[in-house]
This record gives C-alpha cells, sequence and structure tokens, in this order.
C-alpha cells in the first residue's frame, strides 16, 4: 500500500493544539490498526500497533524525535509491502521496520486534542 497525505497541525491561531494520526491495515472500527501518532507537543512521531482501541507507548514500533511545527504543511507517505512498513517526512526516511500484527484492513485518519488537516490524500495497492 502506498498512503500519500499533506498534514497541517493547529490552526491559525499558535495556541491552537492538536495531533492527528493516519491508520492503516484498520479494523472497519478503527480500534486495531497501524497508527502513525504526529504530535507537535510531544515533539516525536510515533508509529504503532494499536490493538482494542489503544496502544502501548512503551511498545512503539518506532519513535522518532521530530519538530513540528503547528500551521506548516508536512507531506507525509506510508509505504507498505509485505511485512515492512516505511515512512516518509517531507521526502525523507524516518521510519523502516517490519511487523507482522496487521495484514490488511481499511485506512483511516485521526484528529484529537484540537485541530489537524488533510489535503491530498491518496492511497493505492502496490
Amino acid at each position: 500500500m502506498d498512503l500519500t497525505a499533506r498534514v497541517r497541525l493547529g490552526g491559525t491561531d499558535p495556541d491552537t493544539g492538536g495531533a492527528l494520526a493516519l491508520l492503516w491495515r484498520a479494523s472497519s472500527d478503527g480500534t486495531d490498526a497501524y497508527c502513525l501518532n504526529i504530535d507537535p507537543d510531544l515533539r516525536v512521531i510515533r508509529l504503532v500497533a494499536k490493538t482494542n482501541g489503544s496502544f502501548d507507548d512503551g511498545a512503539a514500533l518506532a519513535r522518532v524525535p521530530a519538530l513540528v511545527r503547528r500551521g506548516t504543511t508536512y507531506p507525509v507517505r506510508i509505504l507498505t509491502e509485505g511485512d515492512r512498513i516505511l515512512v516518509f517526512l517531507n521526502g525523507e526516511r524516518i521510519i523502516d521496520v517490519t511487523d507482522t500484527t496487521y495484514t490488511n484492513g481499511h485506512i483511516g485518519l485521526n484528529i484529537f486534542g484540537g485541530r489537524a488537516a488533510y489535503q491530498d490524500t491518496y492511497a493505492r495497492e502496490l
């Protein structure tokens, strides 16, 4: 799967918070899924396998320090082929892991704790 999106966190007011997550290989209700979480307050991008609607941060598949600024648009790309997961931010590969927890499912977009926007979001099978 090749999932691409342009994402922006927060709103025009610099005090507007917000984090986002892209989900893939998700169950129909989104409780089980791979989840790429981008949270500027934590200054980290996390890749987790969400189970029963939650995840253990200590068991994250990857944690990448990142200074993501509110109000700035970032291109994100997620490539999955078999058990390999690659994540790109601004065209730079930031995550390269393998995991077999989920093999198929839906795509989802999530916003929590404020505002975030998704633009030019596309998904296709490889």
